[in-house]
């Protein structure tokens, strides 16, 4: 239902966040997976301190709450840190 928002999503960070990270986070939409794609892409962003755009934020934080999930809940409620 949300895959191909993740997937948009996640291409915003090709070239900033290793391929690998990227790749595998994408991976799980495959698998039916999107709240764990979404989440362990949010991670990695995380833990990597990968710059983000408000925009970026922005569209991030929409989708998760398209998916019923909450942008205070880690790893969602680190990455305004990151917004440069």
């Amino acid at each position: 239902m949300f895959a191909n928002q993740i997937m948009h999503i996640g291409n915003y960070f090709r070239g900033r966040l290793d391929d690998t990270y990227l790749n595998g986070a994408l991976d799980y939409v495959n698998h039916n997976e999107e709240p764990l794609a979404i989440e362990t892409l949010c991670e990695h962003l995380s833990e990597y301190e990968i710059t983000i755009t408000k925009n970026e934020y922005n569209d991030i934080i929409l989708l998760i709450h398209k998916m019923g999930l909450s942008e205070l809940d880690p790893p969602y409620s680190y990455l305004e840190e990151l917004i440069k």
